[in-house]
């Protein structure tokens, strides 16, 4: 595959994914303001513990084979025999390990109660949330597969259909029939339910079950460190609020959750970047092509979503006031998080040469790294900056983590990456931030030159991506 022809269909992939997600920005931008408006900050807090709940069972009852499928297609997508034989032993251990969670959880409930929530007035979303995590694995899967064989309608089709109905019902329950939180989750199982059926349906040529145990520990080896990695940082969010919890309130536990959620509008992008990037990386068998797309797609991701999070940056007291305006305080926390999800965005690319290699062991080493050095400073720096301080201990555990990916990727795999462009953009980003903070108020002239900053960045930021895709990269 030609370097254009990569980079063009990445790009479709992304931007096809991307809109999927923007569908989702869509959602939180009709049900946010209501939500903020309808449910306390306490309540706001409870619901956000719990999606945290869920986010973190949901990658730990798959055994990271989900995010290990890729790697695992790329030895076996030219021999349809195989390939059944991994999505059926794959389908055996969703099963198995779904029945084990839901008897571990139901036992654990009123530990759960005591120790996290500190209140006993939420069983029943308790129980709600045990069967979503399930749910969430399927769906999860089904989508995985999606992008393996390249289905991006039936991706999409099905995405949208779940956002529709979480949008509608969320909107339903919550605001006209007033159930609160509970309307939330209520909605949440109900659209996972139908999505995940037609998903099935879509997908059905691999509804098969197989046991092969020697393929099965195999694949086990090399998914495990990514099922630990995906754990670690589904603790440290879980731990974030812990410590917010434990230190400020639950009602401060809400005020990070919308913060979180207004920064995580860059999280968009990253996000469908990676879902694009390892399918398609992972399908290129030249090793010096494969090389120099690596560069290539490395300095074109370090513009872009350096324009992302400079345009949040640059409106972030419209997107606050307009998502939250109760909320107002969180300007801080959504600069900061919002940094944290921009430069965990790169890290896919340097960890390309660990999955080549299979040596996700090293993967597991940098995530407890970095998690131990979030909390750590979470809760050392909260004790100075409040709320903030915790937004502090993410932003240097992204950090270290990138780092350690690179790190640990270049030992496998020899790139001479460019990181000239950080140079242009460091600067650039102090300019936004300063401007964002002199022309802060909620005016029309404020609005017009902030747009003005925005597109003269957007306009030098594109004509260096074009030089990217002209060049050929270089490759050691």
């Amino acid at each position: 595959m030609s370097s254009p022809s990569f980079i063009k269909n990445l790009m479709k992939d992304g931007l096809i994914y991307g809109i999927t997600r923007y569908v989702g920005v869509i959602a939180a931008i009709f049900l946010t303001p209501i939500y903020t408006r309808i449910i306390p900050r306490h309540d706001y807090g409870i619901m956000d513990i719990f999606n945290v709940w869920i986010t973190l069972f949901s990658l730990l009852i798959p055994m990271g084979l989900i995010q290990a499928l890729p790697r695992l297609w790329m030895d076996s997508r030219n021999d349809k025999v195989s390939l059944k034989n991994i999505i059926g032993n794959f389908n055996l251990l969703i099963i198995a390990f779904s029945l084990v969670f839901l008897l571990l959880t139901y036992s654990l409930k009123s530990t759960f109660e005591k120790n996290v929530l500190h209140s006993t007035a939420f069983g029943h979303i308790y129980y709600l949330t045990i069967f979503i995590a399930v749910i969430q694995v399927i769906y999860n899967q089904q989508l995985a597969i999606f992008r393996q064989v390249f289905k991006r309608r039936k991706f999409v089709a099905v995405s949208l259909l779940n956002l529709f109905l979480l949008t509608v019902l969320g909107f339903t329950l919550v605001y006209h029939i007033e159930l609160g939180i509970q309307g939330f989750f209520y909605a949440s199982i109900i659209s996972l339910l139908i999505t995940v059926s037609a998903a099935l349906v879509l997908n059905r040529e691999y509804l098969c079950l197989r046991f092969d145990k020697s393929l099965l520990r195999s694949m086990l080896s090399y998914s495990t460190p990514l099922l630990y990695v995906a754990a670690f940082f589904s603790l440290s969010d879980l731990t974030d609020r812990f410590i917010i919890n434990s230190y400020l309130g639950t009602e401060e536990v809400g005020l990070y959750s919308v913060a979180a959620r207004i920064a995580s509008i860059p999280l968009f992008f990253t996000t469908a970047f990676a879902t694009a990037w390892f399918p398609r990386i992972f399908n290129i068998n030249d090793v010096e092509e494969r090389n120099s797309l690596l560069i290539k797609t490395h300095n074109i991701a370090i513009l872009f979503f350096g324009s992302v999070f400079m345009a949040v940056v640059l409106f972030k007291s419209e997107l606050i006031r307009f998502f939250a305006p109760d909320y107002t305080d969180a300007f801080q926390l959504v600069i900061l998080l919002s940094l944290s999800y921009i430069i965990n965005g790169v890290g896919p690319i340097y960890a390309v040469g660990i999955h080549l290699l299979k040596s996700t062991g090293d993967l597991l080493k940098g995530a407890l790294i970095s998690v131990v050095v979030n909390v750590f400073f979470s809760i050392l720096l909260l004790k100075f900056y409040g709320i903030e301080g915790v937004a502090m201990g993410t932003l240097f555990g992204a950090l270290l983590w990138t780092i350690l990916r690179y790190f640990y990727g270049q030992k496998k795999l020899k790139i001479q990456f460019d990181f000239n462009d950080l140079y242009v953009l460091l600067p650039a980003f102090a300019a936004v931030l300063y401007i964002s903070y002199i022309l802060e108020d909620i005016a029309v002239m404020n609005i017009i030159l902030k747009s003005v900053a925005g597109l003269i960045i957007g306009f030098f930021v594109l004509r260096r991506m074009r030089k990217y895709l002209s060049e050929d990269a270089e490759v050691v």
